[in-house]
């Protein structure tokens, strides 16, 4: 509870005079005893009490005052509402929850299928003693999340950002028309990884330094003479480029409309726009199997290094090799129990090898995607970029943490 509920019971009480009495105090904590309960565990409770009460009843205990108070996010009520630590063990199935979690768990509950057999591994491995309790959760968010109308999705900027993440899922996509490569099982595990590493960014934006992040760059090279147009590929998935362009927009219009959004910034905006429409056009001609110009091929190839503009430092800002690498960590899950954090993490970017056949003839394209680590650490030192970027870009890689199996199977070495 933060100033704006408080703020109701002050307007609505105008009699009020100081001192105040006991029955005023009275009045108000019946007030707020009535607005919204904590939905989200973030404090770490202690004491005797602790074994015998159920979750719900100590994190409706830690309701309280808050000057500046977190910001409810679906991702982490998913975690939240599939975890514990030692309170009384579920009334229903009469199992406790584990102390910790996956994101492969928050993908599946906001719609993600390819995750569903990796979550099951996941309890099989790391708590079989708690599979029926996670499987009636899982159930219950899957169903909430799936009814939960665009109007939310779509209220601010972090959820807006999860929606088109949501658009990588396979559920609900119709793959009718799209090249076969899209349909089948190891698509769905980069799309996947994908929405895991964009979920990554997300969190490391709002939990940890909220910095500015920076493309991968790498050493100019003397191309020599002009080649012939390579002609390059959009990954057609038109749901995923609609969302990011309304997320685009309204994230423009909503700065621009309280004045925080300068020429600089709002020059950058226009650019990103006219990139994604773009690409957008090109998806659509892929799809219908039109030809594509040389024109068209051109930009294409020229357009994605352009955006490097979008996100260069500011004018009085240098670039740096450290702030143009890609790899970042955040931490999205304490376990006081075992003394652990829980780290979802970028790494270098790694390359993906498409084969491609349509109108325009059979070729072999290259992009990046993501690299994806999860993995826990001790919970007296919270790792920072810096410790990460450390582990990542020595020569020698030994110290980076194992990728999750189901990663792993789609590095080609």
């Amino acid at each position: 509870l933060g100033i704006v509920e408080y703020g109701k019971y002050l307007t609505q009480s105008k009699n009020l005079k100081s001192p105040v009495s006991s029955q005023e105090v009275n009045d108000a904590q019946s007030f707020l005893k009535e607005q919204k309960q904590p939905r989200i565990m973030s404090s770490v409770v202690v004491g005797e009490k602790v074994t015998a009460e159920s979750k719900s009843e100590l994190q409706n205990g830690t309701q309280g005052f808050r000057f500046m108070g977190q910001r409810f996010t679906p991702d982490a009520f998913i975690f939240s509402s599939l975890t514990q630590g030692d309170e009384a063990a579920d009334p229903v199935t009469g199992e406790k929850l584990p102390s910790s979690t996956t994101a492969l768990m928050a993908m599946s509950a906001l719609g993600d299928r390819t995750a569903d057999p990796l979550v099951n591994a996941w309890i099989g491995k790391n708590a079989p003693e708690s599979k029926k309790v996670l499987a009636n959760r899982l159930a219950a968010l899957k169903s909430q999340f799936k009814d939960t109308p665009v109007a939310t999705w779509t209220s601010n900027l972090y959820w807006s950002w999860l929606y088109v993440i949501s658009a990588l899922f396979e559920e609900g996509n119709d793959l009718t028309g799209y090249p076969m490569f899209m349909r089948g099982h190891e698509w769905g595990l980069k799309d996947l990884q994908c929405s895991l590493g964009s979920w990554t960014e997300l969190k490391h934006d709002t939990l940890l330094y909220a910095k500015q992040s920076y493309a991968e760059l790498g050493a100019g090279e003397n191309e020599g003479p002009i080649p012939a147009v390579p002609k390059g590929y959009v990954e057609p998935n038109l749901r995923f480029f609609d969302r990011l362009i309304t997320l685009v927009k309204i994230t423009k219009e909503g700065l621009d409309a309280r004045g925080l959004l300068d020429r600089e910034f709002l020059g950058r905006e226009d650019a990103l726009l006219t990139s994604l429409d773009f690409f957008r056009q090109i998806a659509t001609k892929e799809l219908k199997d039109i030809k594509i110009t040389d024109d068209e091929f051109e930009r294409l190839r020229t357009e994605a290094s352009g955006m490097d503009s979008i996100v260069r430092p500011l004018p009085d800002e240098e670039q740096t090799e450290n702030n143009a690498r890609s790899a970042l960590i955040a931490d999205v899950h304490t376990d006081a129990k075992k003394g652990e954090v829980l780290y979802e993490a970028n790494g270098i970017p790694n390359y993906i090898f498409v084969a491609v056949k349509d109108v325009n003839g059979t070729r072999l394209t290259k992009g990046l995607v993501f690299s994806y680590y999860e993995f826990t650490g001790p919970l007296g030192k919270r790792m920072t970029d810096e410790d990460w970027k450390k582990i990542n870009y020595p020569a020698d890689k030994n110290a980076l943490p194992t990728l999750p199996d189901w990663a792993a199977k789609l590095i080609k070495q």
